[in-house]
């Protein structure tokens, strides 16, 4: 059986215990936006797996648009080209349209950047609640993210089954503890099967994951991922080159008195013992050291 499109024991059920729909897959609730688990804890070596353009590369896979899905797909592949650095490829895509807008390649990252943003505007028009040229009436499970979860959370298994603790999965990305080269070349095949593709973006030489979202990390050097995976990560690379180590997402670490008094060791500025804080109700904005609270308006 082809796999791009079966994911066999799917079950949309419309109206559940609580008369509300869900999206059943492997014993889960997937639900309608993108699959997310996490398991809180300290790990190591840690992989950062990210698809390239999950919503929209659903899109193509699925034909969302008949004979027109090559019209998305043709501004999807422009934004790549783009983004990579292949200008010459974009001037010709779309019958030459870009061309003129890339005369100053200075200005390349904007016009990406626009791209983007109508590449994603169209994914949140299929799942709109409103009438609109790309919103499909049958579409009560929102197809596209789903399609997406679904492959993640096949994924899911298939990586703990070969031993490999999964930190978290968000959507479009995926953390696995004790990574190596085996399990990431396995994660690269697995999600070409589905016309999808794995970045990997980092690797962590340990990590704290707080909850779904929120983690503090310490990237892996990059002798390590030379020698791991024969290549080395975009963000490790960029690390080494800045001499900056760590990385928070989330509001626990990343307020600068914390996250450089714990983590990066790096000298201590007034600022950094600054916060602002705005009340509800009358926008008033206080600024805060670590002794006096000043009214500032």
């Amino acid at each position: 059986m082809d796999p791009i499109n079966a994911f066999p024991g799917y079950k949309f059920i419309e109206f559940g215990d609580d008369n509300l729909p869900h999206n059943m897959y492997r014993g889960t609730d997937i639900g309608f936006g993108g699959y997310i688990i996490s398991h809180p804890g300290i790990y190591t070596n840690v992989a950062l797996l990210d698809v390239a353009s999950l919503h929209p590369n659903s899109i193509r896979a699925m034909n969302c648009f008949g004979e027109y899905t090559k019209n998305f797909t043709d501004i999807l592949d422009a934004r790549v080209a783009i983004k990579h650095g292949d200008y010459d490829a974009a001037r010709k895509m779309l019958n030459g349209r870009l061309a003129p807008y890339l005369e100053d390649e200075s200005t390349a990252k904007d016009l990406a950047q626009a791209l983007k943003i109508a590449i994603n505007s169209v994914y949140g028009l299929t799942a709109a609640s409103f009438e609109n040229p790309f919103r499909d009436p049958r579409n009560k499970n929102n197809i596209v993210a789903l399609r997406g979860a679904l492959m993640m959370r096949t994924l899911q298994d298939e990586v703990e089954s070969r031993g490999y603790p999964i930190v978290a999965i968000k959507t479009d990305s995926i953390k696995i503890a004790n990574a190596d080269k085996a399990i990431v070349d396995f994660c690269m095949e697995f999600a070409r099967k589905y016309s999808y593709q794995f970045e990997h973006e980092a690797t962590y030489d340990r990590i704290c994951q707080i909850n779904d979202a929120d983690y503090i990390a310490k990237y892996a050097d990059p002798e390590y991922c030379e020698a791991t995976y024969g290549y080395v990560p975009g963000d490790n690379a960029k690390a080494a080159s800045k001499d900056k180590w760590w990385t928070a997402t989330g509001k626990q670490f990343q307020i600068p008195y914390v996250f450089k008094t714990l983590f990066s060791h790096e000298p201590i500025e007034f600022a950094d013992m600054c916060e602002t804080k705005s009340t509800s109700g009358n926008g008033e904005i206080y600024i805060c050291d670590n002794e006096n609270e000043t009214f500032v308006g």
